[in-house]
């Protein structure tokens, strides 16, 4: 039971860190953009 739970634990963490990292990216395309933008 414990491992179970500790698995779910790290999947949980590692999709967390995938999609702040995905988060990021898009952030820093939509930055990018905007400033293209006000040129």
């Amino acid at each position: 039971m414990v491992i179970i739970i500790g698995l779910a634990g790290i999947l949980g963490f590692y999709i967390a860190l995938i999609f702040a990292g995905i988060f990021l990216v898009v952030l820093a395309l939509l930055i990018n953009y905007e400033k293209n933008k006000q040129k």
